[in-house]
């Protein structure tokens, strides 16, 4: 079933989104791990 053109820009923004949101969550998360790890002398490759 082929999809139209302008379903497939729709679906490309939606994915350039969610790929700009991943990013933000990604450094959101790195630096709560780093600054944990100061608090209770863990390094952040520590499986948890």
């Amino acid at each position: 079933m082929p999809i139209s053109y302008k379903e497939f820009l729709e679906a490309l923004h939606t994915v350039r989104k969610y790929q700009q949101q991943i990013k933000e969550h990604h450094l959101d998360i790195t630096e709560k791990l780093d600054s944990i790890s100061v608090l209770a002398t863990v390094s952040r490759d520590t499986n948890m």
